[in-house]
């Protein structure tokens, strides 16, 4: 009995280990508040893989891979003089499986391979670099934000400082991505996506979305669905690879390729980054929809600028794309709330789908000065102006989807 109480003390005081057992230096706070500083270890505990630190005269467990263990206080702050020139040095992974080996040495085991844009913490560096194949760089010990410890080569890493600004960054290639985003406009994903699509959406278009960085007047310019404004900076500062900061404002870019950045706004409603894009010939793109839009208007109305029906009613254009529609009851209530709707304006900025493009002459929307919208598709021929209307689930972001199963068709006559 006494020897199975034996045995279970022993392991009890395997697991937790409670008396002071030295001084450890914090390698890597991810807040980088308490990085390179050194505190005492009161307890260590197997279970939890970690220790207990005295952090503000508070006891706070730290997993053990974050600390480096000394026995004594003078060691760990002798530890924490030669760490300080590593405080604020991290890297990032350029390529996808850059290797993190055990030791210092190319055939190495390995034990971790990072992924693109991974970011690990600098918490050793040869002091002479090393060739490997045509490649010259130096050795670093690393450490992953998963805690695993390991030593890595340079090539394929981005070293970097926190907080020091990109002039001190020695990294051509990074000073390049970010000429490559300055005094050009990015325009947000909707924009993009509208374009990319071949369905120039002037109603996305029209609200003038879009961010542009001066570097002349050192201002920022965003105009966003989620937030807008003018912005000074004083600085552009580096906090990773790629990942800048505009200081003076609540600016903060990741440059993703040339054509592409991520922006993310302290003052934003939703707190995510929005991913915003260069368009190549953006401005032509643009006015030749807009000028396509206007000829489909005149063909409409070159064949009169008042069509009748006897049952529908009687709809009047003018050259400025204003129309009235009088005798309209048929409508209400399935396309229009009331017979009052009358007035509004024409828009011929609405997109046919692949299978119903052949079968009409294009797709009209009458936007009621009320803001009720009636969508249909058109033919005309012969003076004769047939408007085929569309319910608006058939209707997704200005494009008819499909026909309707059982359409009402109207056939208006100049």
């Amino acid at each position: 009995m006494f020897k199975k109480i034996s045995t279970i003390l022993f392991i009890a005081t395997s697991l937790f280990s409670c008396s002071k057992i030295g001084y450890g230096l914090y390698l890597w706070d991810f807040d980088d508040q308490n990085t390179g500083k050194t505190y005492k270890v009161v307890s260590e505990s197997n279970i939890e893989n970690s220790y207990t630190i005295i952090l503000d005269d508070k006891k706070i467990s730290i997993p053990k891979w974050k600390i480096e263990l000394y026995k004594s206080e003078k060691e760990a702050k002798k530890a924490a003089k030669e760490y300080e020139k590593l405080n604020k040095m991290f890297g990032v992974c350029k390529k996808n499986n850059h290797k993190i080996r055990i030791s210092k040495t190319p055939t190495a085991k390995i034990i971790y391979r990072l992924k693109k844009g991974e970011e690990i913490k600098i918490i050793g560096k040869d002091k002479e670099k090393s060739i490997i194949g045509s490649t010259n760089d130096y050795w670093y010990k690393v450490l992953t934000k998963n805690g695993i410890s390991g030593y890595s080569y340079g090539h394929n890493l981005h070293i970097y400082e926190k907080g020091v600004g990109s002039s001190s960054i020695n990294d051509a290639d990074e000073s390049k991505d970010l000429e490559n985003i300055l005094d050009k406009k990015f325009y947000p994903k909707n924009v993009f996506d509208t374009i990319s699509e071949g369905f120039v959406n002037l109603s996305i278009i029209n609200k003038n979305n879009y961010f542009l960085i001066d570097s002349k007047t050192k201002t920022i310019k965003l105009n966003s669905d989620d937030i807008s404004g003018i912005y000074t900076y004083t600085k552009i500062e580096s906090y990773g690879f790629n990942k800048y900061r505009f200081l003076e404002t609540p600016i903060k870019i990741t440059v993703r390729k040339k054509t592409e950045i991520v922006i993310s706004n302290s003052q934003s409603k939703t707190g995510y980054g929005e991913i915003f894009y260069t368009i190549e010939d953006y401005d032509k793109l643009v006015q030749e929809e807009k000028e396509k839009n206007s000829l489909n208007y005149a063909n409409i109305i070159s064949n009169g600028k008042v069509f009748k029906s006897s049952v529908y009613g009687q709809i009047t254009f003018d050259s400025g794309k204003n129309f009235l529609w009088v005798n309209n009851g048929k409508l209400v209530p399935d396309y229009i709330p009331t017979k009052d709707y009358q007035k509004g304006i024409i828009s011929t900025n609405i997109f046919l789908s692949e299978t119903i493009k052949e079968k009409y002459s294009g797709a009209i929307k009458f936007k009621f000065e009320q803001g009720h919208n009636l969508y249909a598709l058109y033919l005309l021929s012969n003076r004769t102006l047939k408007l085929t209307l569309v319910p608006p689930y058939l209707v997704k972001d200005e494009k008819i989807v499909r026909e309707p199963n059982a359409p009402i068709v109207i056939s208006l006559r100049n």
